[in-house]
């Protein structure tokens, strides 16, 4: 038997023990192994040892590459440290992106991927640690063997690492680095980052940005000296391609919990060594916005890529407006008309062999000819409508025109209230039956083909920029009703969200005719009303062009913030509409 086939047979016979080391009630498919370093490079993991695939839960084995270091016989060790991953630290994509939002303030001035190799060196310090001390899991063999085949000396972050496990696993001086590698300074961090590893071992995601706090003096001497990566060489890096999915890509994917900050961790470094613990040491839940910030998209789209996810801008902008507006979605208003249409039935047509089967009506075809021949003697029912004795709710098509000009917020760096605002009437609508046109408007206008129902092709409008100066889009309002077919003439509200840019629909002409007279003659034809929500500094019967927008048409409301928006968009189709 080669050694390769005998590693993989041992790596078999340790899996059960491997599950059991964290629970007896652990589920978890099998390994794949790497037999060789080709098979290795094409699985993307030409240097690592082992490696977990959070996406699918998948566990890496390079047998070749373990082999290589001396690793035979440590197979349970390897095996139920990447468990660890699965069940304890991280565990998922999100709670991974928790640790990534703690290390990267703590990591500020480095590298940017030297975020996700701290976060798998506290990862694995606090599953190493359990393992060894909890589970009887010998996982200080692993690092004598490295130790032992390393060439070279190691980088000062790695010698931090080592003896910070001498520490925690009351090992001598040396059995894991060279004492005279070791200074005084280097071995105090060490006692710190074994101190943080034992207070924060519940709260993985908390003690993430205290452990970097730690290394942060290392890691950078590191980098001056020529960044080389003592771990990475190693093949310690497991949790480097995490987020990749079964292809080997980047997963396109919006993690749980990344739209808003942890609040930040002002608690001593290690509870009760440096004095008493006050309430930033009290870890965030997933639950508690109230003391958590909103990041903008350009934040959340950084800390996805230090995850090493796929970024598509127009693409993430559209989910983070989603999942904003997601708690403030209701019923866009409907209707009720005078009678629901009824099926009448007005005689039969020809039903031939390319139809729809269930439409044949066989009785009727059978009474006309025994011979039954498509497109001859088979027919189909002809149906009709009558008013029928019931009333019917009848959707109200949304017609809605933000104000994209260059004084407001572009929603792809910052949080934008008018887009968030537009995602809620639009989704909204859209979850009730109606249809959406979307205008973004400047000097220049962006819209949708029409009223349409597609909520990817709506989300991607509301969630654009146009920039440029202010100038409403009286030619786009003029051409939705003059234009609108007979067939598709069912009730539309126009709603427009700006600031004291609106007066531009006053002031502007459509084919010398006045916008006033324009904008009326629209929403006569829409059927459904006008809304008007403005950002203006006074109120409004102090505002000069309140009385010329209401005699419009319009029902005018103003916010003094732009966060107000969030509030009408959420209460507008009740408030406004409920009644009806």
């Amino acid at each position: 038997m080669s050694a390769v086939d005998a590693f993989v047979a041992r790596l078999t016979a340790a899996w059960p023990d491997a599950l059991a080391a964290w629970s007896a009630h652990t589920l978890l498919r099998a390994p794949r192994v790497l037999t060789t370093r080709e098979e290795a490079a094409a699985a993307g993991l030409p240097e690592q040892i082992a490696s977990i695939r959070l996406t699918d839960s998948t566990i890496f084995v390079h047998a070749a590459r373990c082999i290589e270091l001396g690793l035979e016989g440590c197979e349970l060790a390897l095996l139920a440290h990447e468990v660890g991953h699965h069940i304890y630290v991280p565990g998922n994509l999100s709670e991974h992106a928790r640790m990534f939002a703690y290390l990267q303030p703590r990591l500020a001035g480095l590298p940017a991927a030297l975020v996700p190799l701290v976060a798998n060196l506290w990862a694995d310090t606090l599953i190493n640690d359990r393992l060894q001390r909890q589970a009887g899991v010998d996982i200080a063999e692993v690092y004598r063997r490295l130790f032992r085949a390393r060439s070279g000396a190691p980088d000062l972050t790695w010698r931090l690492y080592m003896r910070t496990y001498e520490l925690l696993w009351r090992l001598d001086p040396g059995a894991l680095v060279e004492p005279h590698l070791v200074s005084r300074d280097l071995a105090g961090d060490a006692l710190l980052c074994s101190r943080i590893a034992r207070a924060c071992a519940d709260e993985p995601a908390l003690g993430a940005g205290r452990y970097a706090s730690v290394l942060y003096r290392w890691l950078s001497e590191d980098q001056q000296a020529g960044g080389a990566s003592t771990f990475a060489a190693g093949g310690l890096f497991d949790t480097r391609d995490a987020a990749l999915d079964e292809a080997g890509e980047p997963v396109a994917t919006l993690p749980a919990g990344v739209l808003h900050r942890p609040r930040p961790d002002t608690g001593p470094l290690v509870p009760g060594l440096d004095g008493p613990a006050d309430e930033g040491d009290t870890a965030m839940g997933p639950g508690d916005d109230a003391e958590r910030t909103l990041r903008t998209p350009a934040e959340v789209g950084a800390l996805l890529r230090a995850m090493g996810l796929a970024v598509d801008e127009g693409a993430l902008v559209a989910r983070y407006y989603r999942e904003l507006a997601a708690p403030h979605l209701i019923q866009f208003p409907k209707r009720r008309s005078p009678r629901a249409p009824e099926p009448l039935l007005e005689g039969v047509d020809p039903w031939d062999a390319g139809d729809d089967v269930s439409a044949l009506d066989l009785l009727e075809s059978v009474v006309r000819s025994p011979r039954l021949v498509p497109g001859v003697t088979t027919v189909q029912r002809h149906f009709g409508t009558t008013a029928g004795g019931t009333s019917a709710r009848q959707p109200v098509d949304l017609d809605l025109y933000i104000d994209c000009s260059g004084s407001m917020p572009d929603p792809r760096r910052q949080i934008s209230y008018l887009t968030l605002a537009g995602a809620i009437l639009a989704l909204s609508a859209l979850r009730s039956g109606s249809r959406v046109q979307v205008t973004l408007w400047s000097t220049s206008a962006v819209s949708t083909e029409g009223f349409v129902r597609d909520p990817a092709v709506v989300l991607q409008h509301v969630c654009g920029y146009v920039s440029g100066g202010t100038r409403f889009p009286l030619d786009v309002l003029h051409d939705t009703y003059a234009r609108r077919p007979a067939h598709e003439r069912r009730p539309a509200h126009v709603v427009v969200i700006s600031d004291d840019g609106i007066d531009t629909l006053l002031r502007g002409q459509h084919e010398d005719r006045a916008g006033a007279e324009v904008a009326r003659e629209a929403l006569e034809r829409a059927g459904g009303g006008g809304t008007l929500v403005l950002n203006i500094g006074r109120p409004l019967p102090q505002w000069q062009h309140t009385a010329a927008l209401r005699g419009v048409g319009f029902a005018v409301h103003r916010v003094a913030a732009w966060p107000e928006l969030v509030t009408f968009a959420r209460a507008f189709a009740q408030d406004h509409y409920g009644a009806a």
